[in-house]
């Protein structure tokens, strides 16, 4: 069942896809969860149809199906372990377009933080080897202003980043990782720059 976005012809059928994964949130994703997170409380006084609303209108148009779905359940079940209340629903959205192909935040930082202290310096600047286009844009955004933050605040700041470029991953407009061009030269000043400095 791939799920898609809304087109203005079809409003119709869409509003009927809606329906049918928000009913499917609610028999079969929440009660999981529930078991799984006994603070959450998805049926407070009767509101399990809201949440799965809520979790289904962050999921629908993202392309991710039914597989991804329960990948990310099971991903949810494991992670219950370490924490007490179930995924929010963008946490949840994320955790499917991860089973989709999207890289973890965890992972994220991790290669940015290992290419940032192995990958130093004006000779390695753009031949990174980034592992996927998600990971570059991520680092592009973010990476300026590792310099001057606190790790907290950088954290904070990657998250944030995250999370939009989860958006533009789930449509589908992550660009590819610019080429360097061929003749890069070094500019003209820096022949009169000491050995070493740059």
């Amino acid at each position: 069942m791939e799920i898609q976005t809304i087109q203005p012809e079809q409003a119709p059928s869409a509003n009927g896809k809606i329906e049918s994964l928000v009913k499917m949130l609610a028999e079969d994703i929440l009660p999981a969860l529930a078991v799984y997170y006994p603070k959450t409380q998805f049926a407070w006084r009767g509101y399990v149809q809201n949440y799965a609303r809520e979790y289904g209108q962050q999921l629908f148009g993202s392309g991710v199906s039914k597989v991804h779905i329960m990948q990310a359940l099971d991903a949810a079940k494991s992670r219950s372990t370490q924490e007490q209340y179930a995924p929010t629903p963008i946490e949840f959205r994320h955790m499917c377009l991860q089973a989709a192909g999207m890289p973890t935040l965890e992972a994220c930082i991790e290669e940015i933080e290992s290419l940032r202290v192995s990958e130093f310096g004006p000779k390695k600047r753009g031949n990174k080897p980034w592992s996927c286009p998600f990971v570059y844009w991520l680092s592009a955004r973010t990476s300026g202003s590792r310099a001057h933050m606190s790790d907290p605040q950088w954290r904070k700041m990657v998250k944030l980043s995250y999370s939009k470029l989860a958006d533009k991953f789930a449509a589908g407009e992550i660009q590819p990782i610019p080429r360097l061009l061929e003749n890069n030269q070094e500019p003209a000043y820096m022949k009169y720059m000491g050995k070493g400095a740059a």
